[in-house]
């Protein structure tokens, strides 16, 4: 059965955790473990116009590609599951069982938020999550008003993105390994200052990924 997605007020707790799950777009190639810390970004204006040209070159040429993350919960628990990225308009994101089984699932301009394995979903605007900025960032590269912070190290590349409107609030950082420019990691500060990271692993390529992974198991499915 389709029918329109669900226009709900979304309250603040439930917006900043679908943010949390949003960023899980841009896939890498990280190994370490979530539970270590990532680092601060302190100003670093030795990023320069080319750098940020080659990182932009490479968050274009995405490629369809699945794998696995882990994530720090801002009340410093831990979770993980797996992720499908076909962008830029589709993405699952599935955590494991034992962390609650929810899945987030992006298709055209709606994002579906499960609580459970085959629940009923909620529906959100894309426009209304982080999603935004770190599309746009994909789709147009990251420009300079987007810039909040920059770091390089022997290791990384942090850039700290903003939504250069203002609308939306909070900061998202994006960690790159220094040698192929992969982004491996990020970390989110919303509005309260509250944080979470995530790191991605296990990446694999794909020369293109069926629809079908991305349909929202449930009665209903988004109209694109």
């Amino acid at each position: 059965m389709r029918r329109a997605p669900h226009r709900r007020t979304t309250p603040r707790p439930m917006l900043a955790a679908l943010a949390l799950a949003c960023l899980i777009i841009f896939g890498g190639g990280g190994t370490s473990s979530a539970q270590e810390a990532l680092p601060e970004t302190p100003n670093s204006p030795e990023i320069d116009a080319a750098r940020i040209a080659q990182i932009n070159q490479g968050l274009k040429t995405l490629p369809p590609q699945s794998g696995r993350f882990e994530q720090i919960l801002p009340n410093g628990g831990t979770a993980q599951g797996s992720y499908l990225m076909d962008w830029p308009a589709r993405l699952r994101f599935a955590y494991d069982g034992q962390s609650g089984g929810s899945v987030v699932t992006v298709k055209g301009k709606f994002v579906a938020v499960q609580e459970a394995s085959r629940a009923e979903p909620n529906w959100f605007p894309v426009a209304l999550t982080p999603l935004a900025v770190l599309r746009q960032a994909v789709a147009e590269g990251i420009k300079p008003d987007m810039l909040v912070e920059t770091r390089n190290e022997a290791r990384f590349i942090a850039l700290s993105l903003r939504d250069p409107s203002g609308e939306l609030p909070g900061t998202a950082t994006l960690y790159f390994d220094r040698t192929e420019l992969q982004l491996y990691a990020w970390r989110l500060i919303d509005v309260q200052n509250v944080v979470t990271q995530v790191r991605l692993r296990d990446r694999e390529i794909h020369k293109s990924l069926s629809e079908r992974l991305f349909d929202i198991d449930y009665d209903s499915e988004l109209d694109e």
